[in-house]
């Protein structure tokens, strides 16, 4: 392990080696604050506070509902791990070719080969990046499923209570297909396209739900005219 290697994570990992628990606990609570991020974010495009309708299982289990969550992660990580690793490198082409950083040229090599001096700036950099990869990652992914839902590219489905199916208030003819934003314990979000409308439905009040493909959609459209 080479010295800004150590001195950047040699105690972390030490410390997770003495206490692999702590590890575990800190990964899951992380992965469940991910996950409410997610949620606030995405149900913010539809205007539903979901903070005021979560359950402390939603809380939980946020994390691991959506695998978006996991790809923006995911994605964070290989580019600090890429930043940190070139750093690595860079120290040790600075170690091994000492000649190349005196001179006139020292600080063209310095720009390209740049090791940190201030350790804790340095780790406080790597947290601070992988928190704006994480978040820039996390909003393409949202933004494009919110596309999706928004432009007929994802199923509709059918909400059925009461012994027929729930209607949007905008809407006076026999159009009830809706799309499906996702559910909590306690509620089933539901997003109108035509009528650009949101409602939430207690799971107990919903009898039944149909899946219909947008395909089947755009060929029912076809029929009727």
């Amino acid at each position: 392990m080479s010295d800004l290697q150590q001195k950047t994570v040699g105690g972390v990992i030490k410390t997770f080696k003495a206490h692999p628990g702590f590890l575990l606990s800190i990964a899951y609570f992380s992965w469940a604050v991910i996950g409410i991020i997610y949620l606030i974010v995405f149900y913010a495009n539809f205007n539903i506070p979901i903070l005021k309708t979560l359950e402390i299982s939603d809380v939980l289990l946020a994390g691991l509902q959506e695998p978006r969550v996991s790809l923006a992660l995911f994605s964070a990580l290989v580019l600090v791990t890429f930043i940190y690793y070139s750093t690595l490198w860079s120290e040790k082409f600075k170690n091994k070719r000492p000649h190349l950083f005196t001179g006139k040229r020292r600080y063209f090599f310095n720009l390209i080969f740049y090791v940190p001096k201030n350790i804790v700036l340095f780790r406080l950099t790597l947290i601070i990046s992988l928190i704006a990869y994480f978040m820039i990652f996390l909003e393409l992914f949202i933004a494009e499923e919110v596309k999706r839902i928004k432009t007929s590219q994802s199923n509709f489905v059918q909400a059925w209570q009461n012994g027929g199916p729930i209607k949007p208030q905008c809407w006076s003819g026999n159009d009830s297909q809706w799309k499906l934003l996702g559910t909590t314990t306690r509620f089933i979000y539901l997003y109108h396209l035509t009528c650009d409308e949101t409602i939430m439905v207690t799971v107990e009040n919903v009898e039944l739900i149909t899946l219909e493909s947008a395909q089947d959609k755009k060929e029912a459209s076809k029929s009727d005219d």
